[in-house]
Protein backbone atom coordinates (compact mmCIF):
# COMPACT_ATOMS: atom_id res chain seq x y z
CA UNK A 1 0.00 0.00 0.00
CA UNK A 2 2.75 2.81 0.88
CA UNK A 3 4.39 1.75 -2.31
CA UNK A 4 1.40 2.42 -4.49
CA UNK A 5 1.26 5.88 -2.50
CA UNK A 6 4.98 6.30 -2.99
CA UNK A 7 4.12 5.67 -7.31
CA UNK A 8 0.84 8.35 -7.37
CA UNK A 9 1.81 10.89 -4.52
CA UNK A 10 -0.45 13.33 -6.31
CA UNK A 11 -3.41 11.13 -4.18
CA UNK A 12 -2.01 12.20 -1.25
CA UNK A 13 -2.77 16.37 -2.41
CA UNK A 14 -5.74 15.05 -3.62
CA UNK A 15 -7.29 13.95 0.04
CA UNK A 16 -7.01 17.72 1.56
CA UNK A 17 -8.39 19.51 -1.43
CA UNK A 18 -11.79 17.19 -1.25
CA UNK A 19 -11.67 17.30 2.70
CA UNK A 20 -11.84 21.20 1.95
CA UNK A 21 -14.41 21.54 -0.76
CA UNK A 22 -16.61 19.62 1.43
CA UNK A 23 -16.46 21.40 4.39
CA UNK A 24 -16.82 24.69 2.20
CA UNK A 25 -20.02 23.12 0.80
CA UNK A 26 -21.36 22.71 3.85
CA UNK A 27 -20.47 25.60 6.18
CA UNK A 28 -20.84 28.03 3.31
CA UNK A 29 -17.60 29.59 4.49
CA UNK A 30 -16.28 31.50 1.75
CA UNK A 31 -19.53 32.70 0.40
CA UNK A 32 -20.64 33.94 3.93
CA UNK A 33 -17.36 36.43 4.10
CA UNK A 34 -18.07 37.57 0.57
CA UNK A 35 -21.48 38.68 2.15
CA UNK A 36 -20.51 39.79 5.15
CA UNK A 37 -18.78 42.97 4.05
CA UNK A 38 -20.62 46.15 3.90
CA UNK A 39 -21.71 46.67 0.66
CA UNK A 40 -22.01 50.61 -0.40
CA UNK A 41 -25.36 50.53 -2.06
CA UNK A 42 -27.26 49.25 0.91
CA UNK A 43 -29.81 51.00 2.90
CA UNK A 44 -29.81 54.33 0.20
CA UNK A 45 -32.55 54.87 -2.25
CA UNK A 46 -30.53 54.08 -5.49
CA UNK A 47 -32.02 53.65 -8.91
CA UNK A 48 -32.02 50.29 -10.74
CA UNK A 49 -32.06 47.80 -13.31
CA UNK A 50 -32.79 44.38 -13.19
CA UNK A 51 -34.60 41.23 -14.61
CA UNK A 52 -37.25 39.34 -12.59
CA UNK A 53 -36.30 35.73 -12.48
CA UNK A 54 -39.09 34.19 -11.07
CA UNK A 55 -43.03 34.74 -11.51
CA UNK A 56 -44.47 37.07 -8.69
CA UNK A 57 -45.23 35.72 -5.62
CA UNK A 58 -48.31 36.85 -3.72
CA UNK A 59 -48.02 37.55 -0.59
CA UNK A 60 -50.99 39.40 1.48
CA UNK A 61 -50.04 43.29 1.05
CA UNK A 62 -47.78 42.84 -1.84
CA UNK A 63 -46.20 41.14 -4.42
CA UNK A 64 -42.83 39.32 -4.42
CA UNK A 65 -40.28 39.12 -7.44
CA UNK A 66 -36.86 37.54 -7.29
CA UNK A 67 -34.53 40.01 -9.13
CA UNK A 68 -31.65 39.52 -10.61
CA UNK A 69 -29.69 43.35 -10.10
CA UNK A 70 -27.73 44.09 -13.39
CA UNK A 71 -27.00 48.15 -12.36
CA UNK A 72 -27.75 51.17 -10.09
CA UNK A 73 -27.21 54.73 -10.31
CA UNK A 74 -25.44 56.24 -7.12
CA UNK A 75 -25.86 59.86 -5.87
CA UNK A 76 -23.39 61.35 -8.36
CA UNK A 77 -25.88 59.87 -11.15
CA UNK A 78 -22.94 57.34 -12.05
CA UNK A 79 -23.91 53.54 -13.24
CA UNK A 80 -22.14 50.58 -11.90
CA UNK A 81 -22.59 47.27 -12.47
CA UNK A 82 -23.98 44.92 -10.27
CA UNK A 83 -24.46 41.46 -10.07
CA UNK A 84 -26.43 40.40 -7.25
CA UNK A 85 -29.77 39.24 -6.42
CA UNK A 86 -32.85 40.81 -4.10
CA UNK A 87 -36.45 40.47 -3.31
CA UNK A 88 -38.12 43.40 -4.35
CA UNK A 89 -41.87 44.13 -2.90
CA UNK A 90 -44.62 45.83 -4.89
CA UNK A 91 -47.90 46.81 -3.36
CA UNK A 92 -50.58 45.09 -4.62
CA UNK A 93 -52.64 48.18 -5.02
CA UNK A 94 -49.42 50.14 -7.11
CA UNK A 95 -49.66 47.87 -10.44
CA UNK A 96 -52.21 46.72 -12.81
CA UNK A 97 -49.93 44.76 -14.76
CA UNK A 98 -47.00 43.13 -12.99
CA UNK A 99 -43.63 42.00 -14.16
CA UNK A 100 -43.31 37.89 -15.20
CA UNK A 101 -40.20 36.16 -15.62
CA UNK A 102 -37.60 37.44 -18.04
CA UNK A 103 -38.64 41.28 -17.54
CA UNK A 104 -36.25 43.89 -16.91
CA UNK A 105 -37.42 46.33 -14.61
CA UNK A 106 -36.47 49.60 -13.90
CA UNK A 107 -36.51 51.12 -10.23
CA UNK A 108 -36.32 53.09 -7.06
CA UNK A 109 -35.93 51.58 -4.10
CA UNK A 110 -34.07 51.11 -0.97
CA UNK A 111 -32.09 47.95 -0.84
CA UNK A 112 -31.10 46.64 2.74
CA UNK A 113 -30.60 43.73 4.84
CA UNK A 114 -33.84 42.68 6.44
CA UNK A 115 -34.16 42.46 10.44
CA UNK A 116 -34.50 38.97 12.43
CA UNK A 117 -37.76 37.58 12.79
CA UNK A 118 -37.76 36.30 16.31
CA UNK A 119 -34.50 33.95 16.94
CA UNK A 120 -34.86 33.10 12.80
CA UNK A 121 -31.67 35.66 11.47
CA UNK A 122 -33.42 35.76 8.03
CA UNK A 123 -30.76 38.09 6.90
CA UNK A 124 -28.17 35.02 7.13
CA UNK A 125 -30.91 32.76 5.14
CA UNK A 126 -30.95 35.08 2.54
CA UNK A 127 -27.39 35.57 2.06
CA UNK A 128 -26.87 31.74 2.06
CA UNK A 129 -29.35 31.56 -0.87
CA UNK A 130 -27.30 34.17 -2.52
CA UNK A 131 -29.97 37.07 -1.98
CA UNK A 132 -28.30 40.20 -0.74
CA UNK A 133 -31.24 41.98 0.33
CA UNK A 134 -34.68 43.44 0.05
CA UNK A 135 -36.21 46.20 -1.29
CA UNK A 136 -39.96 47.87 -1.32
CA UNK A 137 -40.70 49.75 -4.35
CA UNK A 138 -43.26 52.92 -4.23
CA UNK A 139 -46.13 53.20 -6.41
CA UNK A 140 -44.70 55.42 -9.66
CA UNK A 141 -41.35 54.13 -8.77
CA UNK A 142 -40.90 51.30 -11.33
CA UNK A 143 -42.01 50.40 -14.99
CA UNK A 144 -41.36 47.44 -16.93
CA UNK A 145 -38.12 48.26 -19.59
CA UNK A 146 -38.24 44.84 -21.92
CA UNK A 147 -38.19 41.47 -21.69
CA UNK A 148 -36.15 38.73 -22.55
CA UNK A 149 -37.43 34.95 -23.61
Amino acid sequence: MAEWFRAHPFVLLLIPMVVLIVMCDLTHWPFDLLHATNVSYLNQEHEWVGVAIDEPVERAKTWRFHVQLHAYKDTLSVWHLARERAYVYIKKDSTSLLPIMGDTIWMVMDLHRPDKLGDFDYATYLQRQGIVGVGFIQQNKWRIVGHSN
